[in-house]
């Protein structure tokens, strides 16, 4: 038998025994305080209730529309969050929220009545109305009762937008994402349908621009059987109205102050646009240019070039001492047709830039600007190569060569914009079957003004 008489040896023992208590003790109170500092609630941050702090999840995501009335300054709201996965209808006796970003996601329709008020709350971030690529919004105002986006706060950029995301076409590559994460949008379906949008006014958009191109209205890679018809961005914080991509068309639409481009398109929009209205006529609010239009501002010659066809065009502008301050700006690579327009009061007045806009210019049919009136305080017509040269050519020289004139039409003296010109005009039928009669230059006609009782121009 074997006997341990080493007094140090069990010394040491007693001393290993108590360490190992003291560690499995330390455990256990550690143990112990993770568990009683657990947080139960909505792991999943897609989810509408998703609670960042949570630390458990405890199966109460909810997901899907959300629908509570909320009072703001003495007013009831119907607040919406979350998205909109089933068919959806809005009433005009509602005064419906927006929280946050909500989507009508693929599959899913929303239609809003006429008359319908629908507000954004800056003061709990940015708030957007997205249709989802695959999604349908039927929104048909009226001319007497249009359906308002709106604010809470009076003020450009405190409301996020109108989004409108398609399956068609543009020449960016592919995995198009809209600015602000306002979801993507692209494919190969040129006739895709978005819905119906007719008397829309979009106020106080633009909220994101710092971040990244953003507008009152944006589509992107939309379709060209959505009807879009009768559409206003007023007083944006970024562009009024921007069409990325796709074959929209678009009649009857007006930019009113807004602090970057009245229209904006750019990544291979082929659509038409007939009766538009610009008007900067605040000095105020530092404006850019009433029309730009681009390629693709990473490769010019990005195929499936951009190259709408625009007639009927009225735009009124002002010198507010930004630098681009033009009335139209051809750049990028461009392509198109841009007939009947009528620009007034803007320093600069319609500029090719960029050699390989001055090539497509070359070949008449890929670019041209034609049958329109000019009348700026300095330059009419202008062209840069990419050095940023002026290149002396005969859209400069010769404007008459292209029925084009620098004369100031003397439009109504009240609103500046109504009126047209019908000497020297082009029948826009001429160019396809969506066109509407108008051989006149300009977007509206005196004693015919379409833009009235609906929209804001001041």
């Amino acid at each position: 038998m074997i006997e341990f008489t080493n007094k140090n040896f069990f010394d040491s023992m007693k001393k290993i025994n108590l360490w190992a208590v003291l560690i499995l003790s330390s455990i256990c109170l550690f143990m112990s305080s993770c568990q009683e500092d657990e947080i139960e609630g909505c792991t999943d941050s897609t989810a509408n209730n998703y609670d960042p702090d949570a630390t458990v999840d405890d199966n109460s995501c909810e997901f899907g529309l959300v629908i509570e009335d909320i009072e703001i300054d003495g007013v009831t709201y119907s607040s919406m969050s979350g998205n909109i996965d089933e068919d959806l209808d809005l009433d005009s006796e509602t005064i419906w929220l927006l929280d946050g970003t909500v989507t009508v996601e693929d599959g899913a329709k929303l239609t809003i009545e006429e008359g319908t008020t629908i507000s954004s709350n800056p003061n709990d971030g940015t708030d957007y109305l997205v249709i989802a690529a695959g999604g349908d919004m039927d929104a048909q105002g009226s001319e007497d009762a249009p359906i308002v986006f709106t604010s809470v706060v009076e003020e450009a950029g405190s409301f996020g937008g109108l989004i409108i995301n398609g399956n068609a076409a543009t020449n960016t590559g592919g995995d198009d994402t809209g600015s602000c994460d306002t979801g993507s949008y692209g494919g190969a379906t040129a006739n895709d349908n978005s819905g119906v949008y007719r008397y829309i006014r979009v106020e106080y958009g633009g909220a994101c621009s710092a971040e990244g191109t953003s507008a009152g209205i944006v589509f992107n890679g939309v379709g060209e059987n959505t009807t879009v018809n009768y559409i206003q961005a007023y007083r944006s914080a970024g562009d009024g109205i921007a069409i990325n991509g796709g074959t929209v068309n678009v009649r009857h639409a007006v930019a009113t102050n807004v602090e970057d481009d009245g229209f904006d398109f750019i990544n291979g929009w082929r659509g038409n646009g007939q009766f538009w209205v610009g008007v900067h006529n605040d000095a105020t609010v530092g404006s850019d240019t009433g029309i730009e239009s681009e390629n693709n501002a990473d490769d010019v010659e990005a195929t499936l070039h951009t190259r709408p066809k625009i007639s009927n065009v009225t735009l009124l502008g002002m010198d507010d001492g930004s630098t681009g301050n033009q009335a139209v700006r051809l750049a990028s690579g461009t392509k198109g047709s841009f007939y009947n327009f009528i620009v007034v009061g803007y320093p600069l007045g319609v500029v090719i830039e960029g050699d390989a806009c001055i090539e497509h210019y070359d070949t008449e049919e890929d670019l041209t600007f034609s049958h329109s009136i000019v009348s700026t305080s300095n330059s009419p017509f202008g062209v840069l190569n990419s050095a940023n040269e002026v290149v002396e050519n005969d859209f400069v020289t010769d404007p008459m060569n292209f029925n084009n004139e620098t004369y100031n039409p003397l439009l109504n003296e009240d609103n500046g914009y109504e009126g047209s010109v019908s000497d020297g005009a082009r029948d826009p039928e001429g160019l396809g079957e969506w066109f509407d009669a108008g051989d006149y230059k300009g977007a509206v006609r005196t004693l015919e003004d379409w833009t009235a009782n609906w929209t804001r121009m001041d």
